[in-house]
């Protein structure tokens, strides 16, 4: 449980901060857990960023099938249409 709440504070800090700014012991304090307690866990930083990217790839990816699932009984170019409204606006 404590990973997955480190994942989650990590994926905010790293949303909003650049990679370089991103600080353990920021996550360690918003965790409620100290900076060395991260290392049971993870083995360092890019380890948790690591983590988070691909956590964050999972939910996309989840995100895209479940819009293509909800939208299987329309046709093709409808469907892709509305998943990629701004790029065909702008033709």
């Amino acid at each position: 449980m404590t990973a997955i709440k480190i994942r989650n504070v990590a994926l905010h800090h790293f949303a909003n901060l650049d990679y370089d700014s991103v600080s353990l012991q920021q996550i360690a304090e918003d965790v409620g857990i100290r900076k060395a307690s991260l290392y049971a866990h993870y083995k360092n930083k890019e380890d948790i960023f690591f983590h988070v990217l691909n956590h964050a790839m999972k939910l996309g990816k989840r995100a895209i099938v479940a819009f293509f699932v909800n939208h299987k009984d329309q046709p093709l170019q409808t469907t892709v249409h509305s998943f990629f409204p701004l790029v065909y606006e702008r033709k």
